[in-house]
């Protein structure tokens, strides 16, 4: 069992020492995936599964007195969580972008995040990344968060979705996506399923 931050790397030193943010602590709990994981030589994990923390970072969250700081920085300026940027950076996203590049080519990938993904403009850059490196990509959507006993997670009033599919190269713009919308919070309650390409969704919403 390893315990860390899994988004900030340990070029996050060069950081600190160039912000104020020196009695930060978070740098001792940062995660080195190539040094504690050896598979990263070799292309990255077999499987990557994972429920993040859905969490706006605001400005104020983003203040030099408040625990988030550092990741603030981090995230907003290093060019591996350019395509998690857009509109108020959410840590989903960040999540995303980093699960998916700790993913092998031929491995599988799933996480389970806020149905904004597949549609909201602030998404615009995270749903592209992610969804042009997937093949045979699902979206499972549980778009019901006003009847408390039908939310997949009860105590939160958010629709939600679950995206899995195969790591790949990237794919183009044509690559289908099977999206299923499911009425209730269970795998066996009734849905509507329909195929979408990437190049459609970008017709809607294409910035």
């Amino acid at each position: 069992l390893l315990t860390g931050n899994s988004l900030l790397g340990s070029d996050v030193s060069e950081l600190i020492r160039q912000t104020s943010l020196l009695d930060n602590p978070i740098e001792s709990t940062v995660i080195d995936w190539t040094t504690a994981f050896p598979c990263m030589d070799t292309g990255g994990f077999d499987v990557v599964v994972g429920n993040p923390p859905y969490d706006v970072l605001e400005k104020e969250r983003g203040s030099p007195r408040s625990p988030h700081s550092l990741a603030s920085v981090y995230l907003r300026s290093h060019p591996d969580y350019e395509a998690a940027r857009g509109g108020k950076l959410n840590l989903f996203r960040c999540f995303m972008i980093r699960g998916l590049s700790l993913t092998r080519n031929g491995g599988a990938f799933s996480m389970i995040v806020p149905m904004a993904i597949m549609g909201d403009g602030s998404c615009t850059q995270t749903r592209t990344c992610v969804f042009s490196q997937l093949d045979d990509s699902i979206a499972d959507c549980f778009p019901n968060k006003d009847r408390v006993n039908e939310r997949v997670f009860v105590d939160a009033k958010l629709s939600t979705a679950i995206i899995s599919g195969t790591k790949t190269e990237a794919q183009p713009e044509a690559a289908p996506i099977q999206i299923r919308v499911y009425g209730g919070c269970k795998a066996e309650d009734p849905i509507m399923s329909n195929v979408v390409r990437l190049a459609d969704a970008q017709l809607v919403s294409p910035k």
